[in-house]
């Protein structure tokens, strides 16, 4: 199966603006826009998703692992798996004295994750230089967020760990555009 990021191009766009060659960015299963918003090349896109040895990837990981070390991309089919790596990065980012970001994006179903809140807890005691992105479509499969959620929003639950959170409407592109600037 080929998951698109049909309807999540906002972030994506805003991140291909934003983000500089050194700053590393971990994504979903969902990563073809991700993987193009590090200005990673697309032909090696379309050979990976065919699985062609002149892929991003040698035409090993399809669609949802692709990955390009190069421009310092990485996705994983895993929910969650791709978030305590990026914490990983940021901290190595942080004890290196880079001035650079790592940036992590996920669906609301990551929050269904211990190992999501934990990461969220780790970054913010160590002061991380990572940026935490969740795409909320309240739907994971066919499963609505308040089945499997209970209490306030993501966001509002972020904030208790001290982390500095906010709601945007995701298909507004310059809304999106400039939470991420602020924030990065």
């Amino acid at each position: 199966p080929v998951h698109f990021c049909h309807g999540q191009e906002a972030v994506p766009a805003a991140l291909h603006e934003l983000l500089l060659k050194n700053d590393y960015l971990f994504s979903h299963h969902r990563s073809h826009g991700y993987y193009l918003s590090k200005k990673c090349p697309p032909e090696k896109l379309f050979a990976e998703l065919y699985g062609k040895s002149g892929g991003a990837n040698s035409g090993l990981a399809g669609s949802q692992d692709i990955s390009y070390s190069s421009n310092n991309f990485y996705s994983g089919a895993i929910i969650a798996g791709a978030i305590s790596i990026a914490v990983g990065a940021g901290l190595s980012l942080k004890l290196d004295k880079k001035k650079s970001i790592a940036v992590c994006g996920f669906g609301e179903s990551a929050a269904d994750q211990g190992i999501f809140w934990e990461s969220l807890n780790y970054a913010s005691l160590s002061r991380i230089p990572l940026l935490f992105i969740c795409e909320n479509n309240n739907l994971s499969v066919l499963s609505p967020q308040k089945n499997r959620q209970s209490g306030k929003s993501i966001a509002s639950k972020a904030n208790s760990f001290g982390v500095k959170s906010s709601q945007v409407y995701g298909n507004d592109p310059l809304q999106v555009y400039n939470e991420i600037e602020k924030a990065i």
